[in-house]
């Protein structure tokens, strides 16, 4: 799918799309824990506890952040949670659902969020798991750099 040919844009997120945000999560997640042999309810109970902790985390790390759904053609197809400052875009959360992945859709979002960036004269920022190689290969091929890392995480930025 050439998404060029399809309208990508960003809806605030409502009461109404809780639903399917949080079954995005479950959706992203889901593979990391079947390992563990733990039966598909016994993964989706823990998998909704670490979303409301998720949830809970982000409303006390960033009070000001706007949620939003990301849609194809008025079709949900991820979620992407932003925060703003006078230096920053602060990308804190981007997900886009398996059907749609590699179709361009983050690469749009994130493109126009650095647009965005240029004019503001701030940067854009995000925090990448060390282990999500797919994600990280990405934010670097949109020329975000490695800033700063801990155990867990690459900062990066452009």
């Amino acid at each position: 799918m050439d998404t060029h040919l399809h309208q990508i844009k960003l809806k605030a997120a409502e009461i109404s799309d809780s639903e399917y945000i949080e079954n995005l999560y479950f959706e992203t997640r889901f593979n990391e824990f079947v390992i563990l042999g733990w039966s598909p309810e016994q993964i989706r109970q823990f998998l909704k506890m670490q979303f409301e902790f998720q949830q809970k985390s982000y409303q006390m790390q960033f009070p000001d952040a706007r949620y939003f759904v990301i849609q194809l053609d008025d079709k949900n197809v991820g979620r992407l949670i932003i925060g703003h400052s006078a230096q920053e875009i602060r990308i804190i959360d981007i997900a886009v659902s398996a059907e749609f992945r590699g179709k361009g859709i983050a690469t749009n979002v994130i493109n126009e969020l650095a647009q965005t960036a240029l004019v503001e004269n701030k940067k854009i920022v995000l925090n990448v798991l060390k282990n999500n190689i797919n994600a990280f290969n990405l934010y670097r091929n949109l020329g975000l750099t490695v800033k700063e890392e801990d155990d867990l995480y690459f900062v990066m930025e452009k």
